[in-house]
């Protein structure tokens, strides 16, 4: 480690610390922000010592060793799993929040990330001392950012897994766009958030027009002819006059598919025999458009 332990006291006060080591002066004028700086992903610098040292707190190891010796943290097939996601969420929070006080990690890199076990939980730290540097004119933003997909991209290399096309997409928005977009990205989506999608889509009609622009086409089995369970469908509300649905609209196919969801257990035996249950219809719309969730969660998201 980066880290030296050693036995801090405050007055009748002992406590095990760490001491980070560096050039006194860049030290001290680090210290001048770091003492009052808090975030939950930031190793808590609590003093300065004159001969060139921070104090800080302790942590559990180091993130790459740990990364090494964990498991589940990356899926066979490439997709970041809870934990590390979690993780990587926590780290472009903490570099967004530096910038909103002009403030950045200069060469940050996965050696200046550690593990702490807080109530049974791995919590991701970050060493800040004098890498953290004032914004200037010079600095690239670009580059800050390109350091934290760097990070990223490092994990995958750790675990010995190629990142799969939607966690590659995942870490593309790092620092292209806000943190809650990144937060709800798709890639780990389970049925019920795909539900929700779908659900809160149809809600809002002022979606239609940027869902109509996502690139989502209805799926057809020949050239203007729709997939025949889709066909089934549209047959069946109109006969029923339960509704109405336009196959040049992309929207009207999202409406179909949020009504197939929600009203399974009122479609006709043939087409229940076909999807099986209710959310059998997020698996077609994936087979027909592998991409479909990103197109809608980027439609929902448009600025």
């Amino acid at each position: 480690m980066k880290l030296h332990r050693c036995l801090y006291k405050i007055g009748p006060v002992e406590a095990q610390r760490l001491l980070k080591k560096g050039t006194p002066a860049k030290l001290a004028h680090s210290y001048l922000f770091l003492s009052t700086f808090s975030h939950p992903a930031a190793l808590s610098v609590e003093n300065y010592m004159v001969s060139g040292a921070i104090v800080v707190s302790c942590v559990d190891g180091t993130f790459r060793k740990w990364m090494m010796n964990t498991s589940g943290l990356i899926s066979p097939e490439g997709h970041l799993l809870p934990l590390l996601r979690a993780m990587t969420v926590s780290l472009v929070s903490l570099i967004d929040n530096l910038w909103k006080y002009k403030k950045y990690i200069e060469n940050l890199n996965i050696n200046d990330l550690y593990i702490k076990i807080v109530g049974g939980q791995p919590r991701l730290q970050v060493l800040l001392h004098e890498n953290v540097q004032t914004v200037t004119d010079e600095v690239k933003r670009d580059k800050i950012w390109e350091n934290v997909r760097g990070i990223v991209e490092k994990c995958f290399s750790i675990c010995g897994i190629s990142p799969h096309e939607s966690a590659m997409k995942f870490c593309s928005l790092i620092g292209h766009d806000c943190l809650s977009t990144i937060r709800g990205y798709p890639d780990t989506w389970d049925d019920y958030s795909k539900a929700a999608c779908l659900t809160g889509v149809c809600l809002e009609k002022n979606l239609k027009s940027a869902v109509n622009r996502s690139g989502i086409k209805w799926p057809e089995q020949s050239k203007g002819v729709v997939k025949p369970i889709l066909a089934s469908i549209i047959a069946y509300a109109l006969s029923t006059n339960k509704a109405t649905y336009d196959t040049t609209i992309p929207w009207d196919y999202v409406r179909l598919c949020k009504n197939t969801y929600k009203h399974f257990d009122e479609l006709p035996q043939n087409v229940k025999d076909v999807l099986e249950d209710c959310y059998v219809i997020f698996q077609k719309m994936e087979e027909w458009e592998p991409d479909v969730w990103f197109m809608l969660y980027d439609a929902t998201n448009t600025k």
